[in-house]
């Protein structure tokens, strides 16, 4: 791959040339053996001058994405200006209709709970005159007999009000000419009491881990020192690299 190939670094191909040179040079010299302070220090140079290439190299790359980025940026810019009030149109015609069906379901509750009342009522209306009824005839009394006779046969003949129940317009899928709407259930949570979450659901925050440590350490002659508390389930440790 050549700078003929990415029109983005041919401006840039003056910067290339050197940095391949250099690069090559580099690559083609033998690495020492680290065996003491010198040959440690000879590694070492090299080394920098790897990492100091490699960012040569990252910082042209950024330069030659730059335009790229920008271009991409204007076209997001650009096609999110047509597509926003679209997008925007789109949910509220769904919140719209999401709200109806909801307003459907709860109607159908509401009717179906006061069915279930008005059956509960002529129920316990029909036990009541057959307790009625039973009294009396302990009484021998002829007349509560018969007015609880005539209010159980009248309980008994007439029919238990059952309310109509008109379903939901619709539940299912919206066909349109332009495709169909449909809705999609998911299980979501939210969490109302952070403290009663169980341990095992709950993960460290290492940014807070780190920041205490920060507050309260320091490295010394190559050791951790100072004030930090114990952290139980953490070990703090020295990390040695190269830079």
């Amino acid at each position: 791959m050549t700078t003929e190939t990415l029109p983005a670094l041919i401006p840039f191909s003056g910067e290339l040339t050197t940095i391949r040179s250099a690069v090559a040079a580099l690559t083609a010299m033998p690495v020492p053996a680290v065996i003491d302070g010198p040959t440690a220090e000879a590694a070492a140079g090299i080394g920098k001058q790897a990492k100091a290439l490699a960012k040569k190299v990252e910082d042209l790359r950024k330069r030659a994405n730059e335009p790229i980025l920008a271009a991409g940026r204007e076209l997001m810019a650009y096609a999110n200006s047509i597509s926003d009030p679209l997008l925007a149109l789109a949910a509220s015609v769904e919140k719209s209709i999401q709200a109806w069906r909801q307003a459907e379901m709860r109607r159908v509750e509401a009717e179906a709970r006061e069915r279930d009342r008005l059956i509960r009522e002529a129920e316990a209306a029909k036990r009541k005159a057959e307790d009625d009824l039973r009294a009396a005839q302990a009484t021998q009394d002829a007349d509560a007999q018969l007015e609880a006779s005539m209010a159980v046969a009248e309980a008994s003949a007439a029919p238990l009000p059952v309310a109509e129940i008109v379903a939901p317009a619709a539940t299912g899928p919206i066909r349109t000419a332009y495709g169909t709407m449909a809705t999609r259930r998911t299980i979501k949570f939210e969490v109302t009491d952070s403290m009663a979450v169980p341990r095992e659901l709950c993960s460290p925050d290492d940014v807070k881990i780190q920041s205490l440590i920060r507050a309260n350490a320091r490295i010394e002659e190559g050791k951790v020192v100072g004030a930090l508390p114990e952290i139980a389930g953490v070990r703090v440790y020295v990390d040695e690299r190269m830079i």
